[in-house]
């Protein structure tokens, strides 16, 4: 690997020192070409974390919008549940009438009879 030089006006060359990411340079500090600066690599990390919740977000807003669906499912069929429900107990409260017509008929036919036999 080739190492980089650094030169101004009032400075000799000076190679870059292997254990410090910065080289002095006329009381300035420069970041080495090799090595990013803290902030940097702080800022890009930081982008890494957010497409990482952002991808979990993009999972999170699948299910809910698959839960959503089975929970509008379910709300339709508990309506149709009990459309059917108020049908059958219209049904039976008819059958009841019914039945309770027919049994005033056979006791007033069983009367009518009781009084022709006599």
């Amino acid at each position: 690997m080739r190492e980089h030089i650094y030169v101004t006006p009032h400075q000799q060359a000076t190679p870059p020192s292997a254990p410090n990411q910065y080289h002095q340079i006329n009381q300035y500090r420069v970041p080495s070409p090799t090595i990013p600066p803290p902030w940097a690599t702080e800022i890009m990390q930081d982008i890494k974390c957010i497409k990482i919740n952002v991808a979990k977000l993009d999972k999170l807003e699948q299910l809910v919008d698959r839960i959503n669906a089975r929970v509008e499912k379910l709300e339709n069929e508990s309506k149709m549940k009990d459309t059917q429900i108020n049908d059958i107990e219209n049904a039976m409260q008819f059958t009841n009438s019914e039945i309770e017509q027919s049994k005033q008929k056979i006791k007033d036919t069983s009367s009518s009879i009781k009084v022709l036999s006599d």
